[in-house]
């Protein structure tokens, strides 16, 4: 649903849950993904940024994720403050994948932080 353009109030509904338990089953799923992609070559990865908060919107969490449009896989997932650190915490994660181009929305913590011909 994620990947969908759900959002984390949506999902919630749909699923009959808490806001709260989506954000930390997804938090759960950003902590361990780990730096292994099922490629080690992508011709293109669309990474974007979603947000939701608990309690109040002054304390909002990110999360930020690397998705492949063709094989339908999140090759990487971070959660964080948006931030360029969080980023470079999406970027590690990338670090043994080979990316011909990046798709994002031209954030300027992408842009810092990511190979400017890649993007």
């Amino acid at each position: 649903m994620l990947v969908r353009g759900s959002g984390v109030s949506d999902i919630a509904q749909v699923l009959g849950v808490s806001q709260v338990c989506v954000l930390r089953h997804l938090q759960r799923l950003a902590e361990r993904a780990g730096p292994v992609a099922e490629k080690r070559h992508y011709e293109r990865l669309q990474l974007d940024e979603l947000w939701s908060y608990v309690g109040s919107k002054k304390r909002k969490r990110w999360f930020l994720y690397a998705y492949c449009p063709e094989s339908k896989e999140i090759v990487a997932m971070v959660c964080g403050s948006r931030r360029a650190a969080t980023v470079r915490k999406l970027s590690r994660k990338l670090g043994g994948v080979e990316v011909d181009w990046f798709c994002t929305d031209k954030w300027k913590a992408f842009q810092k932080v990511l190979p400017y011909e890649n993007t």
